[in-house]
C-alpha cells in the first residue's frame, strides 16, 4: 500500500499527525479510497450481469465482493470509532491493516458497532422472525464462500446454486448498503448542524 508518506513530493516535510495517519491500521490513500467507490458499484453491475447470464454462483461472489468494498469504506471512514469501540480486527495483539481485513472481520465490526446490527448467535437456528440485516448479509458471506470447493463441498453439495440465491444475494447487498448509507447520512447531517451551531454563537 502507498502511504501518504510516500506521495508527498521529497520537498515536503509530514507532520506528526500526517505520519501517523500513513503508518494507522485504517490508513488508504484518497485514490484508493475513490477506487473502493468504483469497485462497489462495478461489483454490483457484474452482479446483474452474471444473472443475466445464468452463471449465479458467479453473481453471488460479486455480490458479496461488492459489499466487502462497501464495509471497507466505511470502516475507513469511521475508523477511530471503530477502534475506540474495540471492534477492529486484530493480528498478534495489534489491528490488522484495513486492506487486510477479510469479510468476516468487516461485519464483526459493523454489527458491533451497529451499523449492520445482528440478532441471532452464530451457529443458532435460522428465524426468519428475528433476523436482522447483519443476520443476512453474514449469509451473503456464507454463500460467497461457495467460490472454495471445499466449503461447496461440505456446505452446498450436491445442491446447485440458483437465480433464487443470486437474487436473494442482491437483495441483501442492497440492504445492507441502504443501511451504511443511513449511517453517513446521519452523520453528516450532525456535524452540519454543530456547525450552524457554531456559527449561531459566533454571530451573538
Amino acid at each position: 500500500m502507498v502511504s501518504r508518506r510516500q506521495e508527498c513530493p521529497p520537498h515536503q516535510t509530514n507532520t506528526l499527525s500526517e505520519i501517523y495517519m500513513a503508518r494507522a491500521w485504517h490508513s488508504i490513500t484518497e485514490k484508493q479510497f475513490n477506487e473502493l467507490l468504483r469497485l462497489s458499484r462495478m461489483y454490483r453491475r457484474e452482479a446483474h450481469r452474471c444473472i443475466e447470464a445464468q452463471a449465479y454462483l458467479a453473481g453471488c461472489v460479486v455480490a458479496g465482493s461488492a459489499l466487502e468494498t462497501a464495509l471497507t469504506a466505511i470502516v475507513h471512514l469511521y475508523a477511530n470509532k471503530v477502534e475506540h469501540a474495540g471492534f477492529a480486527a486484530q493480528r498478534n495483539g495489534s489491528a490488522k491493516r484495513l486492506l487486510d481485513w477479510n469479510l468476516s472481520d468487516l461485519l464483526n465490526a459493523s454489527s458491533g458497532m451497529g451499523w449492520l446490527p445482528r440478532a441471532l448467535e452464530k451457529g443458532a437456528d435460522w428465524s426468519d422472525r428475528r433476523a436482522k440485516v447483519g443476520d443476512y448479509a453474514d449469509v451473503l458471506r456464507q454463500i460467497r464462500n461457495l467460490a472454495h470447493p471445499a466449503r461447496y463441498l461440505q456446505d452446498q453439495s450436491p445442491s446447485r446454486i440458483t437465480r433464487k440465491h443470486a437474487e436473494f444475494s442482491l437483495e441483501v447487498l442492497d440492504a445492507a448498503v441502504s443501511h451504511l448509507a443511513a449511517v453517513v447520512n446521519s452523520s453528516l447531517f450532525t456535524q452540519l448542524k454543530r456547525r450552524e451551531l457554531v456559527a449561531r454563537k459566533r454571530e451573538h
